[in-house]
């Protein structure tokens, strides 16, 4: 993706969203563009489980089965993982994996895109197979859509 003077019509939408859940992204993703502050070097990251277990669940309201490399959650940094997590990981058992790096609105927009995609990820759908339960909205440790 070339980011100058990129336009909402030019990022790809993940797929399986509900029709507002889809206008609430577009919104979202609007506000960020027309910010043209948003300049610092940042970094965004995924928390993914270091080893097959059970992990607290924001949107549950309850713990979830992860196995080992999938996402926890989704988010974003400007001061790194040592500055953002200083005093250790949220969870027992996760690791940081830098995803991608840029401008803070750049990672802003594929955060975004990652927690909003998380529907129709993969990991989550084999999930929700095997438990007979719906997907997550988000990941289970994206208490938001922030």
């Amino acid at each position: 993706m070339i980011w100058e003077n990129i336009g909402i019509e030019d990022i790809e939408m993940p797929t399986g969203l509900s029709v507002e859940r889809l206008e609430k992204l577009h919104k979202e993703l609007a506000r960020i563009l027309e910010k043209t502050d948003l300049i610092r070097p940042c970094v965004q990251y995924a928390l993914v489980s270091a080893r097959d277990g059970y992990f607290p669940s924001y949107n549950s309201n309850d713990v979830i089965f992860l196995k080992k490399g999938e996402v926890w959650k989704y988010g974003k940094t400007i001061h790194g993982e040592s500055g953002r997590y200083s005093g250790g990981l949220p969870v027992k058992y996760l690791q940081f994996e830098r995803q991608f790096v840029g401008t803070e609105q750049q990672c802003l927009v594929m955060e975004k895109i990652k927690i909003y995609g998380y529907l129709a990820h993969p990991e989550n759908i084999k999930r929700a197979k095997i438990t007979k339960t719906l997907p997550l909205l988000r990941p289970p440790g994206n208490r938001i859509d922030k």
